[in-house]
């Protein structure tokens, strides 16, 4: 074929020929490739996050009358959005806590933080302002989130290789006596109710019943039943003879003894305020020794319906958990039976001497006694 060029057979050889190289080149690439494993070996790590034990110590009854351990827990772990708790041979650290109650919305908590091994790493005393169960709970359950803040890496111990121990001859069995059957356990009850009572003693003041401004004497106790902000007082009051300063002169007496129910309405720090209402009974006495016999000793029975806004100020606790309390108190009184002292004069008329007030007021300044 004339001109120049590769001849059919030429174009053939070269065609065959890099096919070859290709090949080769492949059969190299996979001579020099390295393995790969159809699994990876999984990593095995020694850090995980880190779990805390809740551990409560004596003096804990404050504690335990609103839910104990578990409610503290919970209200933790919803707050901190994840698991914090777990049993003491499983835990990184503990938090070790004791309530003590101070007063009827106040209690004063003892926490220490320890390491896996049992050293104290820290501590703190707080006072609680605890008017409720939920209120003191929720209050304790910030400071423990705070304390276990974020989530935190730690490292788990090397696990301890045991030592082997030759093997010895076990020495024979010994022969036991059998024990008696244990007594069933009794599952555990519930707290007990708590009632507190606080004896008091006061001066009173007030107008209304007896002439003028009179005073007196109170001696009474307030009774706490296991109800938040209830309370009871049982309470007797004495008023000196009071002249009405007329003519003729008739001095006046009261005795009175009454049952009041309260409701605590507000709480600030060592300080409360409460309103009460009950009903009071008693009598009214007159005498007159320069009127005729007939005005002589004569008593009347009086009964009123009081109101009464008291004011107290805890200031803290004493000898073996013994309180004391200054009580403030006002009070208005409407009176339900209010009969009227007369005399009859040498004409024979009957002239009227003196009638209570249908209202009466009266004030109160005394000390308390909590006894638990």
């Amino acid at each position: 074929m004339p001109g120049g060029g590769l001849k059919p057979n030429g174009m053939a050889r070269s065609r065959v020929l890099l096919v070859c190289m290709a090949v080769l080149a492949s059969v190299a690439r996979a001579a020099n490739a390295e393995p790969t494993p159809a699994h990876a070996p999984e990593s095995t790590s020694l850090e995980h996050v880190a779990r805390f034990a809740l551990v409560l110590n004596e003096p804990r009854a404050a504690l335990e009358e609103c839910g104990g351990k578990a409610a503290v827990q919970t209200s933790v772990e919803r707050r901190l959005e994840r698991e914090v708790f777990t049993d003491e041979a499983a835990a990184d650290a503990s938090l070790v806590i004791s309530v003590d109650r101070v007063s009827e919305a106040l209690w004063q908590a003892h926490i220490s933080e320890r390491d896996r091994t049992g050293t104290e790493v820290g501590h703190r005393e707080v006072a609680i302002d605890a008017d409720d169960c939920e209120k003191g709970v929720e209050t304790l359950a910030i400071i423990l989130a705070i304390m276990v803040g974020p989530p935190r890496m730690v490292v788990r111990p090397a696990p301890v290789v045991p030592v082997p121990v030759p093997e010895t001859e076990p020495p024979p069995p010994r022969k036991v006596a059998p024990e008696p059957a244990a007594a069933a356990k009794k599952p555990a009850l519930p707290p007990e109710s708590r009632w507190s009572f606080a004896p008091a003693a006061a001066m009173i003041a007030g107008s209304g019943v007896l002439p003028g401004v009179s005073w007196g004497i109170e001696g009474g106790v307030a009774v706490y039943p296991p109800l938040d902000r209830i309370s009871f007082i049982a309470r007797a009051q004495l008023w000196p003879p009071r002249s009405t300063g007329t003519r003729p002169e008739v001095d006046l007496e009261r005795f009175s003894a009454g049952l009041l129910a309260c409701r605590r309405m507000a709480r600030v720090d060592t300080a409360s305020f409460t309103l009460c209402t009950g009903l009071d009974g008693g009598w009214l006495s007159a005498s007159a020794p320069s009127i005729g016999r007939s005005s002589k000793g004569v008593s009347r029975i009086l009964f009123d319906v009081p109101f009464e806004a008291r004011g107290a100020v805890d200031l803290g606790s004493f000898h073996r958990g013994i309180r004391l309390e200054v009580i403030v108190a006002a009070q208005f009184a409407v009176l339900l039976q209010r009969d009227r002292f007369t005399f009859e004069n040498r004409m024979g008329r009957e002239v009227p001497l003196y009638r209570p007030a249908p209202v009466a007021l009266t004030g109160t300044f005394g000390l308390a006694v909590h006894f638990f």
